[in-house]
């Protein structure tokens, strides 16, 4: 049996860090067929993930007490040259975009171009976007589309609500005109049908922004597209929430404004589904009223988990579990069962088949 001399010769090394890779992790570098990289949570945040192709880890700095060496071979010694006294643990975490400096484009060009040219800082293209945000390829391409996220000229943008409805309007319009199968449509086909037959749209709408809006509502992210009605129904549905942001309406009143907002065209040869329950996590009822609702921007509240909670008490006294798990589920982190989770800043309280949160 072959025998080594050993010797240590221990400096500080910042320089290398240990990360305990998990079976999962293992597997992905084995099979070298996902590209991994570690990236800042912001711009201003020493917070480190790790991402693959498709799953965002956070890495969090772990300390112990057992030794542990970092060794290499010379002239057949093992030499310690570092040691270290923490680890970097991964904890599967969901990936987030930094789009606080990517522009909304309402639709109009020429105010887009003048725009881009007083503020540099906005040019970013989608790929650098990706590199800037501590989120996966695979997660990326599902939130951006949940962002209305879409490009034009290689400059990455935020579709403005208003401007992806219209296009949606148009685009269910020259479906049906054209009579184009929902279910195999064809994005190359239908942007031709717009440059011929409606000439003054072709500026606004190029066919980054078309993908865009095709991929929003279809069932599935590649060409040809299959329509997705109820992502339709939803949509028209938010937006015609927003509008009740100040002023309460009852349900039933609201639920034939969403129909009707909905296009006739549509509506006439399809069975769209108009169902409240889509709308949750848009939406709280007014304190004392079961039949009454107001529009609620989630992006609108506090980000610390006090705060947030606190905020949606004020909004409402007394709340369905299922019409609160919405606002809240992005702070359970640690993916606790949701009403251990709420448990920790409110009251939870079973009343027949209903689960009641109030405040302490």
């Amino acid at each position: 049996m072959k025998t080594m001399e050993t010797y240590s010769y221990l400096v500080p090394d910042a320089s290398y860090k240990l990360i305990e890779l998990s079976p999962e992790l293992l597997e992905v570098i084995k099979l070298q067929k996902s590209g991994i990289s570690i990236k800042a949570s912001s711009h201003d945040s020493l917070d480190l993930v790790l991402t693959t192709d498709t799953k965002t880890f956070q890495l969090r700095e772990k300390k112990h007490s057992n030794t542990q060496l970092l060794i290499k071979e010379k002239n057949e010694k093992i030499i310690g040259f570092s040691s270290f006294g923490s680890a970097l643990e991964l904890n599967k975490t969901i990936g987030r975009i930094n789009y606080s400096n990517v522009p909304i484009y309402n639709g109009n060009l020429s105010k887009f171009k003048e725009r881009l040219l007083k503020n540099q800082s906005i040019s970013i293209s989608v790929d650098e976007l990706i590199l800037q945000s501590p989120i996966s390829r695979g997660e990326f391409d599902n939130h951006w589309i949940e962002l209305n996220g879409s490009e034009i000229e290689n400059i990455a943008v935020i579709l403005s609500s208003n401007f992806i409805t219209e296009i949606l309007t148009l685009l269910i319009n020259i479906i049906i005109a054209n009579d184009l199968n929902f279910n195999n449509l064809n994005l190359y086909k239908i942007f031709q049908i717009i440059e011929i037959e409606i000439e003054n749209e072709i500026e606004n709408i190029t066919i980054d922004i078309l993908e865009t809006v095709l991929k929003k509502f279809s069932k599935n992210l590649q060409n040809p597209f299959k329509i997705d009605f109820l992502k339709i129904s939803k949509w028209y549905g938010i937006e015609m929430l927003k509008l009740y942001s100040t002023n309460s309406i009852e349900i039933d009143e609201f639920c034939l404004n969403w129909k009707s907002s909905i296009p006739s065209s549509l509506t006439s040869i399809e069975s769209i589904s108009i169902d409240l329950n889509m709308l949750k996590g848009y939406y709280y009822k007014i304190t004392g009223s079961t039949n009454k609702i107001k529009y609620l921007n989630k992006h609108s509240l506090p980000m610390d988990n006090t705060s947030r909670f606190k905020a949606l008490f004020q909004l409402n006294k007394y709340w369905d579990l299922d019409e609160f798990e919405p606002f809240i589920i992005d702070l359970n982190e640690k993916n606790l069962k949701i009403t251990s989770f709420i448990m920790k800043y409110a009251r939870v309280q079973k009343q027949g088949n209903k689960t009641i949160i109030s405040s302490r």
